[in-house]
């Protein structure tokens, strides 16, 4: 999106105003929060330090107090007198701890030790002889009386003390000890020595009251700063103070990477997450407590510690906004002082554009208008010119058509013609024919006549013959052989007779042939009269067909012609409409540029009126 003029005559201002105060004040935020963070780092160091050499102190004190107690004369004749009482209530069956055994126990001595207690701040003070038998105990608890090497406290901190007390003075640190309730309990011990013989240990039980006093000290460190002690017991690492700030009690565990560098030896500062979930400055160091695995942390939240920062950057924040609306009053006003005749200019622009984008828009409807026309007339003539094409082709194959029954006909007309001629040869012959049966008819006539005078010859031969053997027998011997000449010749007469006849019947059926033959032929050549006179016709009428066909003929050419040069025509129509569509689109792509140059316009002007 862009900006106005105005707004980016405002932004100028804003940048070239705001910019340097904004460079300056990160410069100046850079060097507050190194500043910051060096001094908070050595404060928190030091804090360390303070608290770290008075725990140590405070645990070297103890030891010494321990040592002095065990070389107290009057404590070595306590603990004789307290191991002497514990024998005789054990032999005669009374409890060491009962009110009996607390009034005899009431001497100058154990009111000096019950002073000492309150005044050093120990919780307990505990004499174990060398069994390991609790003789004595200031508190009175449940632990006055145990055997710490075979009872119930066997592993306590008080057993591990005791066992290790023997060689000298030593520290126990906190666990868990169940006379007092499970609380978190420290011992300091040290031998009690007559003449280089060890006769037991004094203990001292610790609580963590002074060692929170020191840790939670919180003088130089704010409302979120604090100290606190870790430590390792065994393969654990827990807490060796209470926490003040977040939850966190002593003995809970408690482990991190740079605890356990600090229990390790190591020292250093950090910036991590803490507890709450907040960035926090921390240093961290170990201890040198003897028998101790400890470490100091000093933590403190980043937020308060660069609180000075955080008003730093407020109060930069307020110059820049009160700078930031002077300088948009300033812009504004000689924003309006160039932007308002630019106003008035703009105004005409809109105006003149919006006059010409009617006009345009006018003449762009006229002229689709008129695109519109033209297409549906290019439309029709397209479709005419398609019926013209199709009424061109079905006139062509009429003609086609017309052609092939033309020749189909003269073809006809010249085998009719053939025909006819065959009909006057075949009738020619035929009355040849019949002229060759009536001479045939002729001949058989004859033939019938000669028939009949060889029949009458045999008739008579007969005769003769029948007349000789009657000569024969009347000439008796000399008559026998005329007699069988006689009766051969009347055989032969007889044989020609029954030819002669058979000769007839064959004459006649020949005859009754060519009557049926002459018949015929007068028959056929009837037909061939009729077949001649059909033929004629048919040949009349196959002329007349060759007319009309030929007619049709020219005539479909005439149409396909016609429409030839119809279709010729009405795609000269489609074309000249083709370059009136082509002109009126033409025509209305110059508006569309015409009005897309007025809408640019346009809206150049009022780009130009936002920008204003």
């Amino acid at each position: 999106m862009k900006m106005r003029l105005s707004v980016k005559l405002i932004s100028l201002f804003l940048l070239f105003g705001i910019l340097p105060l904004l460079v300056v004040s990160i410069l100046l935020n850079q060097q507050a929060s190194d500043a910051l963070r060096a001094k908070s780092y050595a404060m928190l160091e030091a804090v360390r330090e303070s608290h770290g050499n008075q725990v140590e102190k405070f645990f070297q004190s103890r030891l010494s107090d321990a040592q002095v107690i065990a070389e107290t004369v009057a404590v070595v004749e306590t603990l004789k007198t307290a191991r002497r009482t514990w024998q005789e209530y054990q032999k005669t069956g009374r409890r060491v701890g009962s009110s009996e055994w607390t009034a005899s126990m009431q001497t100058p001595l154990s009111h000096f030790l019950e002073q000492f207690k309150k005044q050093y701040g120990y919780y307990d003070l505990l004499l174990i002889d060398v069994e390991g038998r609790v003789v004595y105990s200031v508190a009175r608890e449940s632990d006055l009386g145990e055997d710490l090497l075979k009872g119930p406290l066997q592993g306590s901190g008080l057993a591990r003390l005791f066992t290790k007390a023997k060689g000298g003075e030593v520290l126990e640190d906190f666990s868990a000890y169940s006379p007092s309730k499970g609380a978190q309990t420290a011992f300091v011990g040290a031998p009690i020595k007559r003449d280089g013989e060890l006769l037991g240990v004094v203990a001292m039980q610790l609580t963590t009251a002074e060692i929170d006093a020191i840790v939670q000290s919180r003088a130089g460190m704010g409302q979120s700063g604090e100290s606190y002690l870790v430590g390792k017991l065994g393969d654990k690492t827990a807490y060796r103070s209470d926490r003040v700030t977040v939850q966190g009690r002593i003995g809970q565990e408690k482990s991190d990477t740079f605890i356990e560098q600090a229990i390790a030896g190591s020292m250093g500062t950090a910036l991590r997450i803490g507890a709450g979930g907040e960035p926090v400055l921390s240093s961290y160091g170990p201890l040198s407590i003897p028998g101790f695995q400890w470490a100091i942390v000093s933590v403190i939240k980043e937020s308060e510690a660069f609180a000075a920062v955080t008003t730093l950057n407020l109060t930069i924040l307020v110059v820049a906004v009160v700078c930031a609306v002077v300088v948009v009053c300033v812009g504004w006003l000689v924003a309006r002082s160039i932007s308002k005749p630019l106003l008035d200019v703009i105004q005409v622009i809109s105006s003149s554009s919006a006059e010409m984008a009617a006009t345009v828009t006018e003449q762009e409807r006229v002229a689709a208008q008129q695109a519109a026309s033209v297409n549906e007339t290019n439309t029709t003539m397209e479709e005419l010119g398609a019926s013209s094409r199709q009424s061109a082709e079905q006139a062509e194959v009429a003609a086609n058509s017309a052609d092939k029954a033309l020749e189909l006909s003269q073809f006809g007309m010249s085998r009719v013609e053939d025909s006819m001629a065959s009909m006057e040869k075949a009738k020619t012959k035929v009355e040849a024919i019949a002229q060759q049966i009536l001479l045939l008819s002729e001949k058989t006539g004859q033939i019938r006549d000669i028939a009949n005078l060889v029949s009458d010859f045999a008739n008579e031969t007969k005769m003769l013959a029948m007349n000789a053997a009657v000569e024969a027998v009347r000439a008796g011997e000399h008559g026998k052989g005329f007699a069988v000449l006689a009766m051969e010749t009347r055989k032969l007469a007889d044989e020609s007779k029954r030819s002669a006849g058979r000769i007839n019947g064959l004459v006649s059926e020949v005859q009754k042939a060519n009557n049926s033959t002459v018949m015929a032929t007068e028959e056929g050549s009837k037909v061939v009269d009729d077949g001649m006179v059909i033929s004629q016709n048919t040949a009349e009428t196959f002329r007349e067909v060759a007319q009309a066909m030929n007619a049709a003929s020219q005539g479909a050419q005439q149409i396909s012609l016609n429409v030839r040069q119809q279709s010729v025509a009405i795609r000269q129509v489609v074309e000249a409409m083709k370059s009136v569509n082509a002109g009126a689109r033409e025509s209305q792509a110059g508006m569309g540029q015409v009005k897309e140059g007025i809408r640019t316009l346009n809206e150049a002007a009022q780009t130009l009126q936002k920008m204003v």
